[in-house]
Formats: structure tokens, sequence, C-alpha cells
């Protein structure tokens, strides 16, 4: 069965396009504001459009850093990358599961990151905002569970350390001088496909041993409520 692929971007169609994987036949580009509704929504109706049908796989992985301190966090920046990270899951959401819960079948994608479970001097924008999506990823679980009755809805949120993607080049420097490790963009797009084709939902922690850190964060609300 041939599987379409659509690349939903905001950066200019000829930067999405240097991709390999666009080289494909059935690999589709739209681009779109993902920070607006409006356009998500019109965009959603043309992919419906061009396919035939309706997708019933979204991976939301759109996401902007800087570094800076809350002081110095501008407010521009600060609207712009909850827009990003935050508020785009909620139109893309919007625009694709209305369909997936009609047949009941699809499956909802996160990349957050173990900046959800933990705050970062420096990156306090960054940390709140992937806190807001495992939030909001979480809530659709119950949605999906409780309110809708879809259990053939699948959702897996991801939680990489650092990837050596663009995204990492304000802070990749540092990372270096500290020692950390740092993902190659193929790991976690491995784990992503091995989740689909795998036709489960999840959790999944990358490197795997990054997993304790959830414990930790609820270790911590513990012993300070104790």
């Amino acid at each position: 069965m041939s599987v379409g692929r659509i690349k939903l971007a905001r950066q200019p169609k000829n930067e999405a396009l240097s991709s390999p994987l666009l080289a494909y036949p059935n690999v589709h580009f739209f681009a779109c504001d993902i920070t607006n509704p409006t356009a998500v929504y019109s965009t959603a109706e043309k992919i419906k459009t061009s396919l035939n049908r309706d997708p019933s796989i979204l991976i939301n992985n759109a996401g902007i850093l800087a570094s800076h301190t809350i002081l110095n966090t501008s407010d521009d920046f600060l609207r712009r990358i909850f827009d990003v990270n935050v508020l785009s899951n909620w139109y893309t959401t919007k625009a694709f599961l209305p369909a997936m819960l009609t047949q009941n079948r699809g499956h909802i994608i996160t990349i957050a990151s173990t900046a959800s479970y933990i705050g970062v001097a420096g990156l306090a924008d960054y940390t709140a905002s992937k806190a807001a999506i495992l939030a909001f990823h979480e809530s659709l679980n119950q949605e999906l569970k409780h309110h809708y009755k879809a259990p053939n809805v699948l959702t897996t949120s991801i939680h990489p350390n650092w990837v050596r993607t663009p995204l990492l080049g304000p802070v990749e420097q540092e990372l270096q001088r500290r020692g950390s490790e740092v993902l190659e963009p193929e790991e976690v797009a491995d784990r992503v496909v091995e989740a689909v084709r795998g036709c489960r939902g999840g959790q999944v922690f990358l490197p795997k041993s990054v997993g304790k850190i959830s414990a930790l964060r609820g270790c911590r609300i513990g012993c300070r409520r104790g």
C-alpha cells in the first residue's frame, strides 16, 4: 500500500524542499503559517482534497528555541515561541482529529522533550512550552478515552534529550563544552516510525536512560508537599 507523506511547514518552500525525503513522488509539501489557525484549517482542507481522503497520522513537531534569561526574553519572542511550540498543536489537532474520531482510527504524535519535566536556566520559555504540550498531550489522551470513546485513535509522546537539528544552534556549543550527549535526528525519526508501524501509543524517552527524569519530577513534587 502506498503511503503519502505530507510536510506542513512555515519555512520557505525552497528551504523545506531541500529535504531528501521530499524527492519521493508520494511526499507533498504545503506551505502554511502554523501559528495562524485560519491558515492551518484552510491548508488542512487542501491536503484532504489533494489526497482525496483524510490523513490518519499527525506528527506535531514544530518548535523554536533561543537562549535568554526570563528578564531578557522579549515579549514578541515569548508570544512567538508559545504560538509555534504550543498553540500550533491545538490548531493541527483540531484540523485533523475530527476525521480520526469519525473513523475511530488514527495516531497523533507529539514531539515533546525531556524539557517537559524540568526547568532550565536560560531556557525558561522553551521548557515552559514543552511542559505545556505534555499537559496538552495528556489531556488529549483523557478526552479520547473518556469523552470521545475512541480507543483506536492512538497517541504517542516523544521525549528526546538534545537533538542535532537547527533548533539546537543557539546552545550547541555550550552543550559540547559540557560534554552533553546529542542525538541524531534519525534516532528520533526511527522511534516515531516504530511507534506508528507498531500501531501502539505510549511514551518514548531518548535515550532510554533519561526516562528517570519523569520519576525525578514526581519525587521533587512529592518531597515538597511532604
